[in-house]
């Protein structure tokens, strides 16, 4: 327990394999070793509250007859929404880090691990301090806030008065500027887009941090543990679409998704821990840029864009990644991810994992990647493309171009023309309806027009493949090149059209005697 000349138990901590956590750790915390949480208490001083007389350099205020803080005329008590605000300040440390708050009365006998009020005796260019965590005279944890500043005296989240609060929390906390002292943090690093404690505001930004950023949530779970009992559900973060946020999201659990779908400028949306999104609008109507963290150990599984030409970016997990309207550019990473365009033409990768990709409307662009992929079309002239893996290919309605790649492939071209490729090893085509060019490659392939006139094209090497159902009164025609061919009869009757280097062609329900050139074209 705390008391007006005590402060409560306090260790010292090492430095971690991590330059941007040793940047910020002052080397103290409150509690036991680097990793335990506890629970502090917090009180509001008012005029007539204790304060230990012990030397300054003993860790007290001097004298009660000094000129300094809280002494005199220099202490003024906050109000009730200004406490409010503080009580905020603290939750947005205790939601990622295992640590408790609990206010208690400012009294002669008991006061609380962290005290704040105003003092009047801070420098105009001084918005505040706090007294690190130290077992000496009773000042340590204490948070001093300058009356002078505007901003202090009506603190909301967003705005600098409430950064203040966050700020002088982190000290009290055990954190120190990251310009101060070794290890430092230089350039973007040292802004509050990655710490809080920076005095750098974040490039371009027209917010204020709303709670302890990407590096500071990683340094507090160093010295007090993550909270693993925040945002254990299913969450859906969803942000303002008229105003800029500058925020890190800490989620211990559940399959949560960033909701970008209110957007109505193109966002980037990056799942990976560690990463920043660009959400929202910033004051005089640009694009935010960089606000938006996920913590170092916090997982996002899903992603939703909005009307704008978004770009989104999953991570290891199995990612559901929707573009929703406007041209989109959407990648998965590692995992079994399922990618929607939305509309208008968008382009898509799987990348690692077996991952299901559907354009949806507009002319799209699939890749699967590695592994065995499934990739839909939709509507539009899509490009389809495989890549490694057996894959399944559907163009669906539209003019659509399918490359099967490397792997045994199964491609179907859907409604209209289509051009397909098998590419390397065994595949399968099948055109449905339209007038499709159908190309094997490479493998012993089974090519399947469907209806109306199509295009079987084989090449050299191509090796041995199967036509299921050339007709060639509806329109069916065969090109390979001005090469030397036999006809041979295959033990089932079906023509085979033997090419004399290992190359055939079978024509299923055709016999050698139905053979006409009037067949081939270029």
């Amino acid at each position: 327990m705390a008391t007006p000349t005590s402060s409560g138990q306090v260790s010292s901590v090492a430095d971690t394999s991590q330059t941007y956590i040793n940047a910020l750790l002052v080397g103290s915390k409150w509690g036991g070793a680097a990793g335990t949480g506890l629970t502090l208490t917090y009180s509001f001083p008012s005029y007539g509250s204790s304060w230990s007389t012990a030397s300054v350099s003993s860790g007290g205020y001097g004298a009660s007859s000094g000129s300094g803080e809280p002494w005199g005329n220099n202490l003024t008590p906050l109000n009730t929404v200004q406490q409010s605000a503080f009580a905020q300040a603290l939750q947005s440390w205790a939601a990622v880090a295992n640590i408790s708050f609990v206010q208690v009365d400012d009294t002669a006998s008991q006061v609380g691990d962290i005290r704040v009020a105003f003092s009047a005796t801070l420098s105009s260019d001084t918005s505040g301090h706090a007294y690190y965590p130290y077992g000496q005279q009773g000042s340590g944890g204490d948070v001093w806030l300058n009356p002078n500043v505007s901003a202090n005296q009506t603190p909301l989240p967003g705005n600098f008065g409430f950064e203040v609060m966050v700020h002088e929390i982190g000290h009290a906390l055990g954190l120190k500027h990251p310009f101060d002292d070794s290890p430092t943090l230089t350039g973007a690093a040292n802004t509050t887009q990655y710490t809080v404690m920076a005095y750098n505001e974040a490039s371009g930004a027209t917010i204020s941090p709303a709670g302890p950023m990407l590096y500071d949530i990683a340094a507090i779970q160093y010295l007090y543990g993550a909270n693993t009992s925040y945002k254990t559900g299913d969450d859906v973060y969803q942000f303002s679409a008229s105003s800029e946020e500058l925020k890190t999201i800490w989620d211990a659990g559940g399959t949560d998704t960033f909701d970008a779908s209110n957007q109505v400028v193109a966002a980037t949306i990056n799942l990976n821990a560690g990463g920043f999104s660009s959400i929202g609008i910033r004051t005089g109507g640009s694009a935010a840029r960089q606000n938006i963290a996920i913590a170092y150990g916090a997982v996002i599984e899903n992603a939703k864009g909005g009307t704008g030409s978004d770009s989104i970016i999953g991570n290891a997990e199995a990612n559901v990644l929707e573009g929703n309207n406007g041209a989109d550019t959407i990648s998965g990473a590692a995992g079994r991810d399922e990618l929607h365009g939305g509309a208008s033409g968008d382009l898509l990768f799987g990348n690692q994992g077996e991952d299901t990709l559907f354009g949806d409307a507009g002319d799209d662009r699939l890749y699967g990647g590695v592994d065995n992929d499934s990739l839909l079309g939709g509507d539009g002239a899509d490009q389809v493309s495989g890549d490694n893996g057996a894959d399944v290919l559907a163009g669906n309605r539209g003019a659509d171009t399918l490359f099967g790649n490397t792997g045994a492939d199964t491609l179907f071209g859907g409604a209209d023309g289509d051009l397909m490729y098998g590419g390397r090893d065994d595949d399968r085509l099948f055109g449905d309806s339209g007038a499709d060019t159908l190309v094997g490659g490479l493998g012993a392939d089974t090519l399947t027009g469907g209806g109306d006139g199509d295009l079987f094209r084989f090449q050299v090497s191509d090796g041995t493949d199967t036509v299921a159902d050339f007709d060639f009164n509806a329109g069916d025609r065969l090109a390979f090149g001005d090469r030397t061919y036999a006809l041979k009869s295959a033990a089932s009757g079906d023509l085979v059209i033997d090419f004399l280097n290992g190359d055939t062609i079978t024509l299923m329900g055709v016999a050698p005697s139905q053979f006409s050139p009037s067949w081939l074209t270029t």
